[in-house]
């Protein structure tokens, strides 16, 4: 080739001249600690919002269970009262009351899943207008055939 020579050439290198070999560092395998605390905070983040919409939605289910459970007793007492020509529960125990609206419904008397979230019926005695309290789940006055679920906060549907 031209402008190639083929003999050696003598080159001296002072001590402080010479690169001393740092080998290349290994490929990571993995990932940092810090790369995963990331990782799992964004994760964590995501789980806490999915989360409360997910309780949202059974506590949603529960509050529309109540609802229809409340429209299928009302209906069961205006056809026990269309059927029989007095509302059921005159004996005033709540037992009594939940048997004669079992004819009408022929399932098992429906839990409250809100407020007191049981299936006993505090029967009022009394005529006027049903106001929620006590440990019941439901409300009924044998008077005038009114039904509500025995909370303040669901009293009104």
């Amino acid at each position: 080739f031209p402008g190639f020579s083929t003999t050696p050439l003598n080159v001296t290198y002072d001590s402080h001249m010479i690169r001393r070999h740092h080998t290349l560092p290994a490929p990571r395998r993995g990932f940092t600690m810090l790369e995963m605390v990331v990782v799992v905070l964004i994760l964590g983040m995501i789980a806490a919002v999915a989360s409360s919409q997910i309780f949202d939605t059974a506590n949603d289910a529960r509050k529309n269970s109540s609802r229809q459970s409340l429209d299928v007793i009302r209906n069961a007492i205006d056809l026990y009262y269309q059927k029989n020509g007095a509302y059921p529960g005159q004996s005033g125990r709540g037992n009594d009351f939940k048997k004669e609206v079992r004819t009408m419904i022929r399932t098992p008397f429906p839990t409250c899943l809100v407020g007191n979230k049981n299936d006993r019926v505090h029967v009022e005695r009394n005529a006027g207008a049903l106001a929620p309290g006590g440990p019941k789940g439901w409300r009924y006055s044998r008077v005038t055939g009114e039904f509500i679920i025995n909370h303040s906060d669901y009293a009104t549907w």
